[in-house]
């Protein structure tokens, strides 16, 4: 069983792979690299997965690493979520701000 306070100081310190660890996923450390257009911008961007439990992905994008105008956009982020599912249909992408005060999670249904 998980300890709840535990878990929280993770979350709260973004330690995400570690609260996926605790909950009993199965650890990865892979990167996926994925292009699309909107509006006629070009955006590439990088996510990384942190953890699985039997095909089900858990990823990872960082405002710091990647256009920000991307945490502020759900479109944006709708985008990126489609193609992820070409990738994994069963997901959840977490996104963080540059400050890693704010996290937005977006998963598949």
């Amino acid at each position: 069983m998980f300890n709840r306070q535990e878990i929280r100081e993770l979350l709260s310190e973004h330690n995400l792979t570690q609260v996926f660890n605790e909950l009993g996923w199965n650890y990865e450390n892979e990167d996926e690299y994925i292009d699309f257009e909107y509006k006629g911008e070009k955006y590439s961007v990088e996510l990384k997965q942190i953890a699985d439990k039997t095909g089900y992905a858990v990823y990872t994008l960082n405002s710091e690493e990647n256009d920000s105008k991307i945490f502020t956009n759900k479109i944006l982020r709708d985008h990126i979520q489609n193609k992820v599912k070409d990738l994994k249909r069963e997901n959840l992408i977490i996104y963080t701000d540059r400050e890693k005060n704010i996290q937005i999670w977006q998963t598949a249904l």
